[in-house]
């Protein structure tokens, strides 16, 4: 797991803002404090936000960011690495995502915990264009994986060298299962 959480903060680090709510009392961040629920489910809460266990809203972009600073061995600073991830969650697609993987790891924070790897990859592609399939003798692109986040494999011999050319080649210039992102677009 530590492996795929450092690869979304090396994503994350060119992104790398100042977080204004390190700063206690700064105007405008504020804690609530109430007996009642804060939410009972996640619609009740803001954008980049999901009603954790404890009713509470908690942000995404937060829970990834406390388990990456205590179980990676070079985090980024954790306001920084707040700040960042909120900066890419802009993008709805890679908001959706965090989202996702903040509801995780607010139940499963170990650092050997792997529960969450599924959510972890899927920020890494979305949010970051990273693959975790790369060197595995598939081409993984247009699949799981980015377009051109999974070059070595895309190269290789059991690879199709007309991909991406909207025509599905495999059965003819190319081998079985090796041109799909083409043959899922054109339903060949």
């Amino acid at each position: 797991m530590s492996r795929l959480l450092s690869s979304v903060v090396t994503g994350a680090r060119a992104l790398t803002l100042a977080g204004l709510c390190a700063v206690p009392l700064l105007p405008g961040c504020y804690t609530v404090d109430s007996s009642e629920p804060e939410c009972e489910r996640d619609d009740d809460c803001d954008r980049g936000e999901f009603c954790n266990d404890d009713d509470e809203c908690e942000n995404a972009c937060k829970s990834y960011c406390s388990v990456a600073y205590r179980c990676l061995e070079d985090p980024l600073e954790e306001s920084a690495c707040r700040s960042s991830c909120e900066t890419v969650s802009e993008d709805l697609a890679c908001g959706d995502a965090f989202l996702e993987l903040g509801k995780c790891l607010s139940d499963h924070s170990s650092c050997n915990d792997v529960t969450c790897s599924a959510q972890i990859t899927s920020v890494g592609a979305i949010c970051f264009g990273l693959c975790s399939w790369t060197l595995d003798g598939v081409c993984d692109e247009g699949t799981v994986c980015p377009v051109g986040s999974d070059e070595l494999d895309c190269q290789s011999d059991n690879s199709c060298t007309f991909r991406y050319d909207n025509a599905c080649d495999e059965g003819v210039l190319c081998a079985e299962g090796t041109d799909s992102y083409d043959c899922d677009l054109v339903g060949g």
